[in-house]
């Protein structure tokens, strides 16, 4: 690691099932396992940084209502 982070980065996952690499943005009909193994091994990455003591990280996701489920939530 050097600790060149940019001061504004974004990373975004893969959207769609590609040769050996399945999609890993937790949507419908995607593995949500995978998703979330790729957050961690984004925060992995990171927290090994140097610069890991100056960074904040904010995970957000696009939806409201948490991950599918077939059963709809109570009113």
């Amino acid at each position: 690691m050097k600790g060149k982070l940019p001061n504004y980065v974004v990373v975004e996952q893969r959207y769609f099932d590609i040769k050996l690499s399945p999609a890993n943005d937790d949507h419908p009909s995607h593995d949500v396992a995978v998703g979330q193994r790729f957050v961690k091994e984004v925060y992995e990455i990171l927290r090994k940084s140097p610069q890991w003591k100056e960074m904040a990280i904010l995970i957000t996701y696009d939806e409201h209502g948490g991950f599918y489920d077939h059963v709809p939530t109570p009113v």
